[in-house]
């Protein structure tokens, strides 16, 4: 057994980096979980800004963490607190931990159904007996019967058809085969030739690889055989590993020496050789590969005051700028979440009207447009953008729908000043963004002329006849008369006449729809017989220009 490394403990943990998650297009969230040995917690780490969250409490020494496929649950093994912690990842809040013995390491099945424990046993003298593999139904949260395996058990695999899981025995240089239906071992599979301490199994199911920690080697394993193969030569002591999504490279974690910083060595599956080492600085521990394969996160700590984890770009196999844990914070096992929330694109918004100047009740056509300005490939924005204006006016068509293609998409909208106002209408189309684009506002200017809407005005009498001295109703209507959109008049109306005329209601209020509106007096002359004419004179509003209209009543005796 691997003894006095990081923070005295006699027993360390592999965490299996699960194989064969989809890629999700452009930019994603995935959000990495790390154990911390110092803290007993798990901080979540977002992999878009590799920024830290909250640490969430599970128990002592959490050694290994394992994520439901849909990205709802992660489980966490706490080798000290001898439990099974759950999260609910919505949240970060923990559920009921469920009681294992001296969890080590730990595998979810593909179908989500079933999480599979290894325990180290010992006896009362702590010598090593051989470990167990215990079911836990997740849908329950419940631990079912123990199934026997090797001498101190580090590390689990399960196969992409769910039907096996590899088991890595460290003591008895061996991995063991379980066939999960049935909870059966089988025979022990010899590798390396030192202390085997972690697993992983590509995304086709055909080859696992297992690091080991004493012989400096990597080992193949073909499964549908179960034989090994020829060990591949890394570093100097290998102790974590992981494939990518796409099976093709195998990056191994090497702790770091006195004389040799700690590095990690990417394997070719196709050749089974070692690459180039990448410089990870000291103490690294545990590896795991976003699901997308873009990046890789190595944590490192316990024996130095870098206690931190290190993005590997894996397009180019470069080290980014280690994310800061505390000291004595000891970062070890890591997982990351097969569901991504996607990061959303950055955008702007332009808005154009034209033409720029307009009479009162005249339209301007607006156009919004919104541009992706993301990095790589853009995705044209979708959805739709609302219009407003800080004046008196109207919108048809807002808010309207986006259409586009590439990196940009625009929307029309139709606007007609109601008031001329202070003559400067200032026009904002807002776009809230999408699923993947984030959203924004842009503004422009209408100018509305000072030159108001020209309008009529004409009067009716129910009678046009009248003997001396009696009453007629009669009705002044004003009409815009001006192009474009139509707006109804406001305001008042005077009536005038001869000296012995009077107009009951006068001046009188105006009231309608469209592009007319009126109101009535009631006239009344004492004037001699004869043609009489009477006025209507309409002053205007703030849209209209005033105007006049006449009509002859013909009084009789």
């Amino acid at each position: 057994m691997r003894l006095g490394i990081r923070m005295g403990l006699l027993m360390c943990f592999a965490v299996v980096a699960l194989a064969g998650f989809g890629g999700t297009a452009l930019a994603s969230n995935f959000t990495a979980y790390v154990g911390d040995f110092g803290s007993g917690t798990v901080t979540p780490i977002a992999t878009a800004t590799n920024t830290t969250g909250t640490p969430i409490p599970v128990g002592s020494y959490p050694g290994a963490i394992a994520i439901t496929p849909d990205g709802t649950t992660a489980y966490v093994a706490s080798y000290r607190a001898g439990t099974v912690t759950p999260i609910a990842l919505a949240t970060n809040t923990v559920g009921t931990p469920i009681p294992v013995n001296d969890p080590t390491a730990i595998a979810i099945t593909p179908d989500g159904t079933t999480a599979y424990v290894t325990s180290n046993i010992t006896n009362s003298q702590g010598y090593p007996q051989p470990g167990t593999l215990t079911p836990i139904t997740l849908a329950t949260n419940t631990p079912g019967t123990p199934i026997g395996v090797g001498h101190d058990p580090s590390a689990i695999a399960i196969t992409p058809d769910g039907k096996t899981a590899y088991v890595v025995n460290q003591d008895d240089g061996t991995v063991s085969p379980i066939t999960l239906a049935k909870g059966v071992r089988g025979n022990a599979i010899p590798v390396g030739g030192g202390s085997p301490f972690a697993i992983a199994i590509t995304p086709n199911g055909t080859t696992a690889y297992v690091a080991n920690f004493n012989s400096a080697t990597v080992t193949p394993i073909t499964l549908a055989t179960k034989t090994a193969g020829a060990s591949i030569p890394a570093g100097q002591y290998p102790e974590s590993i992981a494939v990518t999504p796409d099976g093709t490279t195998v990056y191994v974690v090497d702790l770091a020496t006195a004389t040799s910083p700690g590095m990690v060595t990417p394997i070719s599956t196709a050749t089974n050789t070692a690459g180039t080492p990448i410089t990870v600085g000291e103490s690294p521990s545990y590896i795991a590969i976003t699901p997308d394969g873009q990046t890789a996160y190595v944590t490192s700590g316990g024996n130095t005051d870098e206690d931190e984890v290190t993005p590997i770009t894996l397009a180019t196999d470069t080290a980014g700028t280690p994310i800061p844990f505390p000291n004595d914070s000891s970062p070890a096992a890591i997982a990351i979440s097969p569901a991504a929330t996607p990061v959303p694109r950055p955008t702007s918004t332009s808005v154009s009207c034209s033409p720029a100047s307009v009479l009162v009740g005249k339209s301007a056509s607006c156009t919004a447009t919104i541009t992706d300005t993301g990095s790589g490939i853009p995705v044209t924005p979708a959805g739709t953008v609302n219009f407003t204006t800080n004046e008196d006016g109207s919108f048809s068509g807002s808010p309207c729908t986006l259409s586009g293609s590439g990196a940009s998409a625009s929307c029309q909208v139709t606007y007609t000043p109601t008031t001329i106002g202070t003559g400067s209408h200032t026009i904002t189309a807002s776009y809230a963004g999408d699923s993947s684009h984030t959203g924004g506002s842009a503004s422009t200017v209408v100018t509305v002329s000072n030159s108001r809407r020209t309008t009529t005005t004409s009067i009716s009498c129910d009678q046009t006849t009248i003997v001396y001295g009696q009453s007629t109703s009669c009705t002044a209507t004003v009409t815009d008369t001006s192009p474009g959109q139509a707006i109804t008049p406001t305001g008042t109306v005077t009536f005038e006449g001869d000296v012995d005329d009077t107009f009951t209601g006068s001046p009188c209020t105006l009231s309608g729809t469209g592009a007319s509106a009126s109101c009535q007096v009631t006239y009344t002359t004492t004037s001699p017989p004869g043609t009489h004419f009477i006025s209507a004179r309409y002053k205007g509003d703030r849209s209209h220009a005033g105007s006049m209209g006449k009509l002859a009543i013909t009084v009789t005796s």
